[in-house]
């Protein structure tokens, strides 16, 4: 058997794609032809175009899981909950979500609403979403003119409210000195998007030599630690990088740090 026949057929895919979104109750595919659903998502109707999802299945067949994963994000997490729409008491609920800026791509081909975000250093950007238990809803555009609020106004309101946040456990520091590691890993969707609370890691800059380095490869997982080591820096380095590769809810393997009070890309030279 060839590697070709391994795949599934651009029909195969798309027949699977179907039937991945028909258990979700939010989606109600409406038509089916090549590499393209026609949808009802939360009572709008969008066409789908499965391209650029089939693209990464044939370059990672084995993560399949992830693909559809991707879109479910892409195409049921925009809606926030529609039996509350008072802007007072979303913002109040409205929360910052890391995401990678390739995200933006996948909202233009699907030809959906675009997401409200901020762009924040290298590959990532921040979005926001309200927070509904189980799920959360990201917010576009068009959220934006309807409530009549400014980007400006969901990011003020965002942090406070990720400040707010209650989280178990709090973060673990381990080791000291240069192998000293801070790790975010509670689980509750937002310990990568601590990375936008730098006085997190005073405590722990201060009390490490070299310069402190963050990373954030996926979203459930952030890692504080020192460049003071070149062995002990490279292995985290590698880690980071096959974890932002292999693991879900992907989001960057690039290393980021504090200067001067604001978030940047490490570099070597630092």
């Amino acid at each position: 058997m060839s590697a070709e026949e391994l795949y599934l057929l651009p029909a195969e895919f798309t027949q699977a794609a179907a039937q991945h979104l028909a258990a979700n109750p939010d989606v109600e595919v409406i038509g089916v032809s090549d590499l393209t659903l026609h949808l009802r998502v939360a009572g709008r109707e969008v066409s789908s175009d499965l391209q650029s999802f089939y693209a990464l299945y044939r370059s990672a067949p084995e993560q399949l899981p992830e693909v559809w994963q991707a879109l479910d994000e892409v195409l049921t997490e925009q809606y926030p909950d529609r039996t509350e729409d008072d802007p007072g008491v979303l913002l109040g609920r409205v929360l910052p979500m890391l995401k990678p800026m390739s995200l933006l791509n996948e909202v233009r081909s699907q030809d959906l609403p675009m997401l409200v975000y901020r762009p924040l250093v290298g590959e990532l950007m921040v979005t926001y979403v309200i927070d509904e238990g189980q799920r959360v809803a990201y917010l576009n555009e068009e959220h934006l003119q309807r409530w009549r609020v400014s980007e400006t106004t969901l990011w003020a309101h965002s942090i406070t409210n990720l400040r707010r946040k209650p989280w178990q456990p709090e973060p673990g520091m381990i080791g000291k000195g240069t192998a000293a590691l801070l790790i975010f890993s509670g689980g509750d969707g937002y310990d990568a998007t601590r990375l936008l609370l730098p006085e997190l890691f005073t405590a722990f800059a201060a009390q490490i030599p070299g310069t402190m380095v963050l990373a954030v490869p996926t979203r459930d997982f952030l890692i504080a630690f020192s460049d003071a080591d070149a062995r002990i820096f490279m292995q985290v380095r590698t880690q980071v990088e096959t974890d932002a590769r292999a693991q879900e809810h992907l989001l960057s393997g690039q290393l980021f740090t504090y200067r001067n009070g604001r978030l940047a890309l490490y570099t070597d030279n630092e």
